[in-house]
């Protein structure tokens, strides 16, 4: 499982509970990333899940945004190994001070 927090200026949070081949066992771990989207609602992001443990492990995502804003479906780009789809739901909205 995992929550992530999107600020709309290029930075996410995140924190994750997973059990992966890449990564192992990792309750309640914490992490920054970076995330870039296009005009056509397409995108990447790039994220560091252990920069303390595991500093050189980047794991990069291709995404597209749809319903609405509603939603993110992204697969893992790199490493090779990982083999991660994902379907992210909009948990709640903020509203943006300007």
């Amino acid at each position: 499982m995992v929550l992530r927090t999107y600020d709309g200026n290029g930075i996410f949070e995140q924190l994750d509970n997973i059990k992966g081949s890449v990564t192992g066992l990792a309750p309640g771990r914490a992490g920054t990333g970076t995330y870039q989207v296009n005009a056509d609602c397409t995108g990447t992001t790039s994220f560091q899940p252990d920069p303390i443990n595991n500093p050189n492990l980047v794991i990069q995502e291709i995404m597209v945004i749809v319903a609405d804003g509603n939603e993110i479906r992204a697969i893992g780009q790199t490493p090779a190994p990982l083999m991660v789809t994902s379907v992210a739901k909009r948990v709640h909205k903020h509203k943006h001070k300007n």
